[in-house]
């Protein structure tokens, strides 16, 4: 006899907005629902498949394992699932014919190949540029790029939808070895020289921005276009450098013998942001916005949480999807 599926893609938005906006009540605010329906819609879930998929503490969540399976999986259903409220005509391609995508590098060595292979299936021709930020931002007023996925925040043109996926905090990388216990910026920048990014990136001028406004401006620095580089240089004990948890993963080959040390609080933030033209599908931009959030969520987070074992969700702070586009 034919089985069918105990729940379905509303119980599994409801699932998935729990998770995503961190508990019953955000939730519930979220669906403009009563908080009780959706602890109802939950256990009813969990009691239908008769596994535990998240333990309740309070006003917080936490998934099981079997929770987190259930999650990913679930992550990839939907947005093909919505992909059917607009399928094309008879005769219609349903792919795209052409979608051109920039990447910052910190984005496209750590995910952009999974990005790209799961777009495969809803484009024709997928063509992909890194760059750094200002260029990504001139090429996409120009029209020369559909979506970038950039580092912010920045301005564009009115024909232009941008949102954010990810802020992350900067923080002080200093090679193990360093004696001076607790690490105090203003002490490291006359004992080590600083290494920096390239002046043309604003992964160089952010940082020095952020010292400035504490009056210091390293005399002794060396400047290099690559993370895995700067890394390097920092591990080898040649200096120290102010990171990001995305530089980490970009060069995580490079992080042995370097402590990771967070800011004096607030420390200072940027963001990884995702601009696409006004009139691109709204579902591939969907679709897009998922597989980053479960890369950043499920890859790139685990993977630095290895070598930042202080790294906190403010520090690393994954915005939730939207309800709708």
């Amino acid at each position: 006899m034919y089985e069918f599926l105990p729940f379905n893609f509303r119980t599994l938005e409801t699932f998935l907005t729990v998770i995503d906006a961190g508990g019953m009540t955000p939730a519930a605010r979220r669906l403009g629902w009563s908080q009780s329906a959706v602890s109802q819609t939950i256990s009813t879930l969990e009691r239908q498949i008769n596994r535990q998929l998240i333990v309740r503490n309070g006003r917080s969540i936490v998934l099981t394992p079997t929770g987190e399976m259930f999650y990913n999986i679930a992550s990839e259903i939907l947005p093909r699932a919505r992909m059917l409220i607009n399928l094309p005509e008879v005769g219609e391609d349903p792919k795209l014919n052409r979608l051109r995508i920039g990447m910052v590098e910190s984005f496209a060595a750590t995910t952009g190949a999974e990005l790209v292979r799961g777009l495969g299936t809803q484009v024709q021709k997928i063509k992909v540029r890194s760059d750094i930020a200002p260029n990504l931002r001139s090429s996409f007023m120009d029209k020369e790029l559909d979506l970038i996925i950039t580092m912010g925040p920045a301005v564009f043109n009115e024909d232009a939808v941008s949102t954010t996926l990810l802020t992350e905090s900067y923080c002080l990388a200093v090679p193990a070895q360093y004696k001076e216990q607790p690490v105090r910026l203003q002490a490291l920048t006359k004992d080590l020289p600083f290494i920096r990014f390239s002046t043309h990136s604003p992964s160089a001028t952010w940082p020095e921005n952020y010292l400035r406004r504490f009056g210091m401006e390293p005399e002794n620095c060396f400047e290099f276009d690559s993370a895995s580089t700067v890394l390097t240089m920092v591990s080898e004990g040649m200096g120290w450098a102010l990171v990001t948890p995305l530089t980490v993963a970009q060069g995580i080959e490079s992080v042995r013998n370097i402590t990771f040390v967070p800011l004096i609080k607030p420390g200072f933030f940027r963001e990884l942001q995702l601009v696409y033209q006004d009139d691109l599908d709204r579902n591939l931009v969907q679709s897009v916005q998922t597989s980053i959030h479960r890369l950043l969520h499920d890859s790139i987070r685990p993977a630095v949480e290895g070598v930042i074992p202080w790294l906190s969700d403010s520090d690393f702070r994954i915005a939730p999807l939207p309800d709708e586009y």
